[in-house]
């Protein structure tokens, strides 16, 4: 065996493995060595197969098995010889012996390395944590319990009445963009009236309409516009179409406790607690995801190094896979099992894969310099609230279930990884609260996250 550098490049290294005939007939006979006392063949007892036989029975699946092992061990030497700090896992392809005419096996992988990541003090940095005004507040819990209200009354059907406020409906929506039908967009949609669950846009179009109605409009999005439902309509225009196909409206009574307690509260002022208690967890919950995001903008804004194009090329093409699957509204992992489609990849995807490899490397590189580590405990705990992923992903490729469990789990590695050293560094910076009225903070936050 020889390992020959053909590539010293900053952060891509190349090199070309060769391993000749011997060395592989070497390693097929130890593993056929390893596995004999288990093997049983016809005219041999178990263990008693002689090795030249187990080699003839399994030879070619043996000479794969001890490749892809040699190649795997060779790739480790490789790296921890030269403390090599990877961005990805290496690359490596098998050049076509038929073409260059080589009895020997030559395998060229690529190193990928590690960026260079600058310090940064993030003690010293401040970013604005937008808090909504405690008179706003108190005026969310009360609009929490008049929703809670309505979620647990009885409704009556309306036909002829106008629809108003706090109103039940169903709606068959089509959306075009541009002339273009937006496919994954749509359909069938379920909101009470007045309560935010429908864009403006359209609510404002059904009040006033009736049961059985359809109602076709256009609306022009400016390209700074905001509080969307969808980021991809900036700037376009985008025609609706709209059929009220139910209409329902709540029978309110008195939350009293006799109620309540059908409901499993304790009484009237134990459902108010908790619905504030709920609705103030529910808005530090946002306000620390846009402390989060204004985090990452800071990162991505001010740490700039150097990425290897390859890095960036691979990320680019997963943010426009997903982004395909997306808009079509199709299942990612039945694409995936079906074979993956090419995808166009643009200068936009580009810009965002650079963005989320800063991110990602600067918190990985933080996580490094300051000796964070995720323990099993933290992600056993994150991946038993997503066993429903994990159960799904088996249904699909049943056949594959231990690389489903692999590629799974360093999902939720890389997805606790992030989490603990982003809340390491918000635990370092300096928050400068700012209180906002309620429609305000929401805009805000709801754009920011």
């Amino acid at each position: 065996m020889q390992i020959e550098a053909l590539l010293d490049d900053n952060l891509h290294k190349k090199y070309l493995i060769q391993y000749t005939p011997v060395d592989i007939e070497e390693c097929v006979y130890k593993e056929a060595e390893e596995m004999q006392p288990e093997v049983a063949a016809n005219g041999f007892r178990k263990g008693k197969v002689p090795l030249s036989q187990i080699v003839r029975i399994y030879g070619q699946k043996l000479q794969v098995e001890v490749l892809n092992k040699k190649i795997t061990e060779d790739i480790r030497t490789v790296v921890e010889q030269n403390k090599y700090q990877l961005a990805v896992n290496p690359v490596y392809a098998f050049r076509d012996r038929t073409q260059t005419g080589d009895e020997n096996y030559l395998i060229e992988v690529d190193f990928y390395l590690f960026p260079e990541v600058p310090d940064t003090d993030f003690s010293t940095l401040e970013l604005p944590e937008y808090k909504m005004d405690p008179a706003d507040v108190e005026a969310t819990v009360e609009n929490n319990l008049l929703l809670f209200q309505i979620i647990t009354a009885e409704f009556k059907q309306k036909s002829e009445e106008p629809i108003v406020e706090n109103d039940r409906v169903l709606l068959d929506v089509a959306i075009e963009i541009d002339g273009e039908p937006a496919d994954g967009l749509g359909g069938e949609i379920r909101a009470l009236i007045g309560h935010n669950q429908l864009p403006d846009e359209v609510e404002e179009k059904i009040v006033g309409a009736k049961n059985g109605d359809r109602i076709a409009f256009t609306h022009s999005y400016a390209p700074d516009a905001k509080n969307l439902f969808y980021k991809g309509v900036l700037g376009k225009t985008v025609g609706f179409e709209v059929e009220i196909k139910d209409v329902q409206s709540p029978i309110l009574t008195e939350m009293n406790d006799e109620k309540v307690k059908k409901l499993g509260f304790a009484d009237a002022e134990d459902l108010l607690k908790t619905l504030e208690t709920n609705t103030k967890n529910t808005l530090n919950n946002l306000s620390e995801k846009a402390l989060r995001a204004r985090l990452f903008d800071y990162i991505a804004d001010n740490h700039k190094f150097d990425i290897a194009e390859f890095v960036i090329d691979q990320e680019a093409h997963i943010i426009a896979y997903t982004e395909e699957e997306r808009l079509r509204a199709t299942d990612m992992m039945e694409k995936v099992v079906a074979g993956l489609g090419k995808v166009d990849i643009t200068d936009t995807h580009r810009e965002k894969a650079v963005r989320q490899l800063t991110i990602a490397f600067t918190l990985s590189d933080y996580g490094r310099k300051n000796d964070i580590k995720v323990t099993n405990e933290e992600v056993k705990r994150e991946m038993e609230e997503h066993l429903e992923e994990l159960s799904r992903m088996n249904r699909i490729k049943p056949d594959k279930k231990e690389q489903n469990f692999k590629e799974f789990t360093q999902r939720v590695q890389t997805l606790v990884f992030e989490n603990k050293m982003t809340a390491h560094i918000l635990s370092k910076v300096k928050r400068k609260e700012t209180f906002l009225p309620k429609d305000e903070f929401f805009d805000t936050v709801k754009e920011e996250v």
